[in-house]
């Protein structure tokens, strides 16, 4: 299974990995007399987007081109 044209990895799993901790960081609002939260998940936002743009860049170099939908249809008219 490719998405993106990504192939199946371990870079594509910490990849995904990354991109649902970072929603889940988006998701917490912390109270404006909780100081230290706000610290630790600025600084949490920060290197987990940072990660994100890591192995996004190793998946763009190893990225394969997206099949085009109407050639497989192509090869299956013919293979008939």
């Amino acid at each position: 299974m490719m998405l993106k044209g990504y192939q199946a990895s371990e870079d594509l799993f910490h990849y995904c990995y990354y991109l649902t901790l970072g929603e889940r960081f988006r998701g917490i609002a912390p109270e404006r007399d909780q100081g230290m939260l706000r610290f630790l998940l600025v600084e949490g936002k920060k290197e987990v987007e940072e990660a994100m743009r890591l192995y996004e860049v190793r998946l763009e170099e190893t990225r394969l081109p997206l099949l085009d939908e109407k050639a497989y249809k192509f090869l299956e008219y013919f293979s008939e």
